[in-house]
């Protein structure tokens, strides 16, 4: 998510640890009837905008590195920065 506040090429993100309120259910069971699917499922992350435009989120920033292991070639590029980084 880009914030103007950061400098160029710096980004906050989310990487997957959530505390949810039982607010996230009804939003979540609507997405499902009606059948809203972004890439072919459904989506927490559209659920929780909708939260967030109607009650807010909190977040907590922290400092470091953020490693994307989602694809086999991203995970060995990860390890390799780790093991470089020791």
């Amino acid at each position: 998510m880009a914030n103007p506040a950061l400098p160029p090429d710096t980004f906050l993100t989310a990487f997957g640890l959530y505390v949810l309120t039982p607010e996230i259910f009804p939003i979540l069971k609507r997405q499902i009837q009606n059948n809203a699917r972004e890439c072919g499922s459904f989506q927490l992350t559209s659920a929780l905008d909708e939260l967030r435009k109607d009650q807010g989120l909190v977040g907590i920033c922290v400092a470091g590195e953020r490693y994307n292991i989602g694809t086999p070639q991203s995970f060995l590029r990860s390890l390799q920065d780790l093991q470089l980084a020791q």
